[in-house]
């Protein structure tokens, strides 16, 4: 009984990923370590991505920043409630690789009170939002950009 059960828990700890296979059984690791949870590529210009010289460097070519404009809200019952944050970060990474100009993602929910009758949806008031992105420009006007695209 007490071998079924320890066997139970290694294959339960197996399927979690729990476990893992001796370093010369493994297939060999591409680049540094990563963490388990961090699957996307560095994105060219993408500020949580990105270090401060590099920041300093880009600034050396530009001062257009583009800041996708979101919200957290439900899309029907089949789409993810990110779909409006993710639609405008991934169309500005896809600017910023053909351009130099930097993509600052301030905020992910916005004003979307309509929506909170659904599980989800994270709603901030027009006057905080606004004093949001607006601080958060001061800071990057601080550092010498110019330029905003919302």
């Amino acid at each position: 009984m007490l071998k079924t059960a320890i066997q139970a828990g290694v294959l339960s700890l197996c399927l979690a990923g729990a476990l893992v296979a001796p370093a010369a059984a493994q297939a060999p690791a591409e680049g540094p370590p990563a963490n388990p949870l961090w699957r996307e590529a560095k994105v060219r210009n993408y500020l949580p991505h990105m270090t401060w010289p590099e920041v300093a460097d880009l600034l050396m070519r530009t001062d257009l920043v583009i800041i996708p404009v979101a919200a957290i809200e439900e899309h029907g019952p089949q789409g993810p409630v990110g779909t409006d944050f993710l639609n405008g970060l991934e169309a500005a990474k896809l600017v910023a690789q053909k351009t130099d100009a930097l993509v600052a993602p301030i905020l992910l929910p916005g004003n979307s009170p309509y929506h909170m009758a659904f599980p989800g949806t994270i709603s901030l008031k027009a006057e905080t939002i606004q004093a949001v992105y607006f601080e958060a420009a001061q800071s990057l006007i601080h550092h010498g950009f110019r330029r905003f695209i919302p």
